[in-house]
């Protein structure tokens, strides 16, 4: 229990580091290639971290990088809202930024999933509330709020028959 007081800390830093290309405008424009991406929670894993609290930690992270981009798939695709390479290249990758958000995103839950020693339901449980927590505080949007819900419902119904399963198991 007392990993999920690294997953969630994580998760929170997670929903916002996306955005710290606001603070180096000189050399990243906002939604940067490089911060915008699975980049920064993958060169954080190491196997050295997986069962561990740091595990826990990288997959919050993960899970705060995934909401975030998820989120921001959802933007409308033109000036600011476009993934841009950084200085000295400063062009952005166009039409393709949606689904660059989406592919990172998913690879982000990804290792969020595989990193994490949280139990699926509290892990589930955890990426939801904090979720429509950001998209309600933070984006104000009802769409995001049920593509959330959605996605929590979707996941839980996914791995409830293997949790039954195994307590059948078990018995």
């Amino acid at each position: 229990m007392i990993r999920i007081f690294a997953f969630l800390p994580a998760l929170a830093l997670g929903l916002y580091l996306p955005d710290v290309d606001q603070s180096l405008r000189s050399i990243l424009n906002h939604r940067s290639i490089l911060t915008h991406s699975a980049l920064i929670p993958a060169l954080l894993l190491t196997p050295a971290s997986r069962g561990t609290w740091r595990g826990d930690a990288i997959a919050g992270l993960a899970a705060g990088f995934a909401l975030h981009m998820g989120a921001d798939a959802l933007s409308v695709m033109r000036g600011y809202a476009l993934i841009y390479f950084p200085w000295p290249l400063d062009f952005s990758i166009g039409g393709a930024s949606r689904w660059w958000l989406i592919g990172n995103s998913l690879v982000c839950l990804a290792f969020a999933w595989s990193w994490r020693s949280l139990s699926a339901p509290l892990l589930i449980c955890a990426i939801v509330l904090c979720g429509l927590a950001y998209a309600v505080f933070n984006e104000g949007s009802l769409v995001l709020s049920l593509l959330i819900l959605a996605g929590g419902f979707g996941a839980y119904r996914l791995i409830a028959p293997k949790i039954a399963a195994r307590r059948t198991i078990s018995r």
